[in-house]
């Protein structure tokens, strides 16, 4: 992701990262749960980090899932539509569901996980191991026009 960095911490037998962008402005909420997520916390939570002097308008990222997770066991995966089109599964173990989204002569492919939209490097490890249904917590950033 340009224009952000990450330092990585341990802070009480709990990775934390420490985000902040190279123009010095405040990384946003959607930036801080991309970092998140490509660290492979589940439910990235950022909070002001007030302490850290020259990165004054750092956040802190903390895991914030406190559900239970499934390794998962997908049933067979099926094809659905025209348009859109794409396939859908559902785990035998916990019922979440995951589906791939193919628009008609378009190339962008939406990957879903229960009801969340997830990037794909992201979907797929939660294929392996994910969030069981109804676990996940929706913030305002996951809102088209929400905060960012």
């Amino acid at each position: 992701m340009s224009g952000v960095e990450v330092l990585v911490r341990q802070q009480d037998n709990e990775k934390v990262l420490l985000v902040y962008r190279l123009d010095g402005r405040a990384p946003t909420a959607q930036q801080c749960e991309d970092v998140g997520e490509d660290h492979g916390f589940y439910e990235p939570h950022a909070e002001a980090a007030h302490s850290f002097g020259a990165y004054a308008k750092a956040q802190l990222v903390r895991e914030g899932f406190q559900g239970g997770l499934c390794d998962h066991a997908w049933k067979s995966w099926g094809h659905y539509g025209r348009n859109p089109f794409g396939q859908f599964s559902a785990c035998s173990k916990c019922g979440v569901s995951a589906m791939t989204v193919h628009r008609k002569r378009s190339p962008q492919v939406s990957y879903l996980y229960d009801k969340w939209e997830l990037r794909e490097h992201v979907w797929r490890l939660w294929l392996q191991r994910g969030p069981v249904l109804g676990s996940l917590v929706e913030l305002p950033h996951h809102q088209k026009g929400g905060a960012q």
